[in-house]
């Protein structure tokens, strides 16, 4: 994997102290789903991962049986040049407006975001860009005006190293608002989550969960089967005891939820 971004001014970490929240844009019409288990590796070096969404209109490449995607889909009504991008950057720009992230992820090689990523950037937040490196092209008009840009090997093809992470730079932007209570537990829960190897489910068992949470530094009070099964993020499988698992909860957003609207092409004429 490769790394090129902004020389970092503020050195900071999602593993120690209030991570820095942030939103995950999939672009799942270019972007193949076989590329996720890479980006959730890189993730946790960027920030925590809020929430995250892929965006598709009718080709939903296999991204809406990932655990932990919400995934936006417009259906087949809704093909036509760009429309998937469109809802990308839609929701990008209320997810700004509405002030619940401290920084954004593209996780995309397409170089049409690149107004997306000045327009965010020029609101006063981080935005890092993760590409797949498959193919020619591998976005540089992206990776020119992101804060970090990564680029992500497929699984196939990834060269394992002693720590392919510590190079990565951190990225640069004022330091974010810290989380508190529930919110600030949920976080540094799922930050651990995404630590762990799930099965083919997208389950992991409650002990190895634990232990992540352990190595990560996140204590809690209480039975972790409990505290597991009150966050909503998270969906547990019983019995309690040694076949315990836990897994993020699968769940979809509408293209009504995103823009407001029951079609993009009923958005698109509000706009043009």
């Amino acid at each position: 994997m490769c790394c090129v971004g902004r020389t970092p001014t503020d050195e900071s970490s999602s593993v120690s102290g209030d991570p820095t929240r942030l939103a995950v844009l999939i672009d799942a019409e270019n972007v193949p789903v076989s590329i996720w288990p890479v980006v959730q590796r890189l993730l946790p070096r960027l920030g925590c991962s809020w929430f995250a969404r892929a965006y598709a209109c009718g080709d939903k490449g296999g991204w809406g049986a990932i655990d932990g995607v919400q995934l936006v889909d417009a259906g087949t009504e809704a093909r036509g040049k760009n429309a998937a991008d469109f809802l990308l950057a839609f929701d990008a720009g209320r997810i700004r407006e509405a002030g619940t992230v401290d920084g954004f992820v593209l996780v995309t090689g397409d170089d049409g975001f690149t107004a997306t990523v000045r327009a965010l950037r020029d609101s006063g937040v981080a935005v890092h860009v993760i590409i797949p490196a498959i193919g020619e092209s591998y976005g540089r008009r992206l990776a020119q005006f992101a804060d970090t840009c990564l680029l992500a090997a497929p699984p196939a093809v990834v060269a394992v190293t002693s720590n392919p992470l510590a190079a990565l730079p951190s990225h640069s932007s004022a330091p974010s608002a810290p989380l508190h209570g529930a919110a600030a537990k949920e976080a540094r829960f799922v930050d651990a989550f995404r630590r762990c190897t799930p099965d083919s489910g997208g389950w992991v068992h409650l002990s190895k969960f634990g232990a992540a949470l352990k190595s990560s530094g996140v204590s809690f009070k209480g039975k972790l089967f409990e505290v597991s099964s009150s966050m909503p993020v998270f969906e547990v499988r019983g019995p309690k005891g040694l076949d315990a698992a836990i897994r993020l909860r699968k769940t979809s957003v509408s293209v009504a939820q995103v823009i407001g609207k029951t079609s993009v092409a009923e958005a698109v004429k509000e706009l043009f």
